[in-house]
């Protein structure tokens, strides 16, 4: 059986969170707004001093502070989403 770093999983789980809250408001504002300003929130997002602070620590509040994008983007229709990319697929 193999060990893992629980420092690198947390790294690991926090950068894939950090990616799907930018990749989720790039939704959500696109809804809304242009392509331009979809883009220009994505980046804000993915450049916060709060990501950049906490991507790099084994702790849970980069979880949280990525969650509130998620589960907008999740409560404004992109399960949606997901479940029409599904039957595209399958």
């Amino acid at each position: 059986m193999y060990f893992f770093n629980p420092y690198y999983v947390f790294l690991i789980g926090n950068i894939a969170l950090w990616w799907a809250a930018s990749v989720c408001t790039f939704s959500l504002v696109e809804k809304w707004f242009d392509r331009f300003v979809a883009y220009t929130t994505s980046y804000l997002v993915a450049t916060g001093t709060g990501f950049i602070f906490y991507a790099a620590q084994p702790f849970n509040y980069l979880m949280a502070w990525a969650l509130i994008p998620i589960v907008l983007w999740y409560t404004r229709g992109g399960s949606t989403i997901l479940i029409a990319a599904g039957r595209e697929l399958g």
